[in-house]
């Protein structure tokens, strides 16, 4: 699927919660450049996205992170935790 179509998905706030967690995963099975986990990161920490969506945007960044065999501590550091 096309990066800009998944990206339009998730960022859409008439798409169902479900759809945006699909364009999630499709994001960190497909993509690994900087813009799309930089995306993944904003995600995750904007509190206005479900639960579901933001667990998933920490999955996928570990799937990128683990094909890339690298990770940054400032992009890991910029994720917040469910307290």
């Amino acid at each position: 699927m096309n990066k800009t179509l998944l990206i339009e998905i998730l960022l859409d706030p008439n798409s169902s919660d479900s759809e945006k967690d699909d364009a999630v995963i499709h994001l960190g099975n497909n993509f690994e450049d900087e813009r799309t986990i930089d995306l993944l990161i904003q995600v995750s920490n904007n509190m206005e996205f479900d639960g579901m969506i933001a667990a998933s945007c920490g999955e996928s960044l570990g799937q990128i992170w683990l094909r890339k065999r690298e990770s940054t501590l400032k992009s890991y550091s910029g994720l917040k935790g469910v307290l």
